[in-house]
């Protein structure tokens, strides 16, 4: 039980520390007090991190950017790597444009392989 509370705030960490990987250095921010975590699903072997995500476009022109965050404290226990990329429907890494000096929420799905020994050892999770 503790191990899946430890995880749910590692996991509002990693969002909230979520980096915006550009093509070019700019003035993009994720508004804090507008993005949360909301649900995490273990699912044939994919973790899949749910959140919503307000980013602000502080540049004079359209960004277009992917998502990722970082989960350095879960490799090897809940997932196969530390780095999880915002993904469609089908799998795809997602691409998100922003207009010049705008704000736009995303729901946003984070996905990454679960780790081999987690599968054997847990089983399915449950929400707390």
């Amino acid at each position: 039980m503790n191990k899946n509370r430890l995880f749910i705030v590692l996991i509002i960490l990693g969002i909230v520390s979520c980096i915006l990987s550009c093509t070019r250095k700019s003035n993009l921010f994720i508004v804090k007090s507008e993005s949360y975590y909301s649900d995490y699903n273990v699912n044939n072997s994919k973790v899949s991190i749910c959140c919503y995500l307000t980013i602000f476009n502080d540049t004079n022109s359209e960004e277009t950017i992917k998502l990722k965050a970082i989960f350095p404290n879960d490799v090897n226990k809940l997932i196969e790597t530390d780095t999880l990329y915002a993904k469609d429907d089908n799998g795809n890494d997602m691409i998100f444009k922003l207009q010049a000096k705008t704000k736009k929420s995303f729901d946003v799905v984070l996905l990454e392989n679960m780790q081999e020994s987690t599968k054997r050892a847990t089983g399915n999770f449950r929400k707390l």
